[in-house]
Parts: structure tokens; C-alpha cells; sequence
């Protein structure tokens, strides 16, 4: 299967709309966009593969933010490519596998890179 979605935003912040990065420093809304695309396939036998990747993009950071970063930087772009594997062992037990990778940059034009491996099942009733 296949799903793709996309989003446009103002005022949204990196998490849960909270934070102090959904506004400038004079009070203006910043604009976000992003989006996520996963394929995935059923091998057969109970198994299958997938891949997704997104990201979220912030609109540039504000001149009054420029000279007045001292009490944060703001992020300028955050990107998912994960790729997965489960396998169904009966109707009641998964096992999952999935590895990610993400980069996050900043307008200061530090960027940050980071992997992450997962193993694991989930139980059905």
C-alpha cells in the first residue's frame, strides 16, 4: 500500500503547538510544511517490508530572532527515512524491525544527524 499527506501550518511549533518556537520574537506566527510517504509490501508468508520518509520545514528565522538568539536557535528543517520489517507469527503476535534515520539543521547552520534500530512485537486480542 501507499499513503502520502501533507500539511501547511501557522503558528504550530516543533511539539504539541507549545512550544516557544511557534512564534517569533515580536509575536508572529512562523509557518510550517511538511509532509510523510510510506510504501509498503506484502512478501507473503505473514511478512512484510516497507519504507517511509518525511519532514517538516519552518519558515526562515525572523531578523529580530537573528540578533536575539541568545535564549534559542530555531530549527529549520527535520527529516524521517525509516525503513521496517514484521512478520505475523499468528493473529495474535507481530515482530517488528525498523531502522531510522534523521537530520534536523538549524538556522545557525548546525545540523545533527542520528540512527536508530528497533526490535520488538506487539499482542493482539
Amino acid at each position: 500500500g501507499v499513503v502520502v499527506s501533507g500539511f501547511y501550518g501557522e503558528g504550530i511549533g516543533t511539539f504539541f503547538n507549545l512550544d516557544r518556537d511557534s512564534i517569533d520574537g515580536t509575536g508572529d506566527e512562523r509557518v510550517t510544511w511538511g509532509g510523510y510517504a510510506q510504501a509498503t509490501f506484502d512478501a507473503g508468508g505473514g511478512t512484510n517490508v516497507g519504507v517511509s520518509y518525511g519532514g517538516t520545514y519552518y519558515g526562515k528565522q525572523t531578523q529580530y530572532d537573528s540578533r536575539n538568539h541568545s535564549s534559542h536557535v530555531t530549527i529549520k528543517a527535520r527529516e524521517l527515512l525509516s525503513a521496517m520489517v514484521w512478520h505475523n507469527i499468528n493473529d495474535n503476535l507481530r515482530l517488528v524491525a525498523e531502522y531510522g534515520h534523521v537530520e534536523d539543521e538549524w538556522n545557525d547552520g548546525q545540523s545533527r544527524e542520528s540512527d536508530a534500530v528497533s526490535v520488538g512485537g506487539f499482542f493482539f486480542w
